[in-house]
């Protein structure tokens, strides 16, 4: 009866080890699919980001246009060209950053979402040594408890038969 005890006791823990290491890694799975889940939102938000940029600089530029209308000095004047010419450079730029900006943010979650794999990963591999581990350890004290006397060999568990070749 304790021998039975013992293997299915054994065999319980190498089961449990293995759920643990497909749990973990079924739960890495899902974090990093978050994690790209939201680097994709990131993305979608630095393109409003700089949706909204554009359309600060259109306004800036109509107003800029409008005063250089009503001035009287029109606004072709090469002054006002070069101030225009400026500040659509630099609504391209502010426009540029923002998706730089989400783009960066997007890399990090992505990089989040591999190292979560990589975790789940290695759980998954170690819950399988530490498996193996409790098996061979439930096999050798199964052994030891069949009355076993020594830790080395022991003839009633070896192949005695000859094997002739040729």
């Amino acid at each position: 009866m304790g021998d039975l005890a013992l293997m299915i006791g054994t065999g319980m823990q190498v089961g449990s080890k293995f759920a643990q290491g497909s749990m973990a890694k079924d739960a890495s799975k899902y974090e990093a699919a978050g994690y790209r889940r939201a680097a994709t939102e990131e993305v979608a938000a630095g393109q409003r980001a700089r949706f909204e940029k554009d359309m600060e600089t259109r306004k800036v530029l109509s107003t800029q246009r409008a005063i250089a209308a009503s001035d009287g000095g029109g606004a072709t004047a090469p002054t006002i060209l070069d101030l225009m010419g400026d500040t659509a450079e630099r609504g391209e730029y502010l426009a540029d950053m923002e998706t730089y900006k989400a783009e960066n943010r997007a890399a990090g979650l992505k990089d989040k979402a591999k190292a979560a794999e990589l975790r789940g990963k290695q759980a998954f591999v170690g819950s399988i040594l530490e498996g193996v581990s409790e098996g061979v350890s439930g096999a050798y004290k199964l052994r030891k408890a069949k009355g076993s006397t020594r830790d080395g060999y022991d003839p009633s568990w070896s192949d005695t038969r000859t094997y002739r070749y040729g």
